[in-house]
């Protein structure tokens, strides 16, 4: 799945007021009480959504996972960007214009 054309590093996102996420020993759900729809999330997924919590600035999102991890800055903005959409079909995160 190949990231939406207008969603970049440079766009910003907000977690709706209805979408909760749990920590259930080592796994995160993240779950939108009005649709009833959830997300699974592993170790890296759940830190970019902890980092979303704390700025809806994307760019922001990814520079604190590259000091985290030891991963090639590429392939992160890749698959931050998938997550995002994946997320943002399932309306647990909206885009900023």
């Amino acid at each position: 799945m190949r990231p939406m054309s207008d969603l970049t590093l440079n766009s910003r996102v907000t977690i709706p007021e209805l979408v909760v996420y749990r920590d259930l020993g080592g796994e995160t759900v993240v779950l939108n009480l009005e649709t009833g729809i959830y997300f699974d999330l592993d170790g890296v997924a759940t830190d970019a959504w902890l980092a979303m919590q704390r700025t809806a600035n994307l760019q922001e999102v990814h520079a604190h996972l590259l000091s985290v991890y030891d991963v090639d800055s590429q392939v992160l903005s890749r698959d931050l960007l998938r997550l995002v959409e994946q997320m943002s079909a399932k309306g647990l995160l909206r885009i900023e214009a």
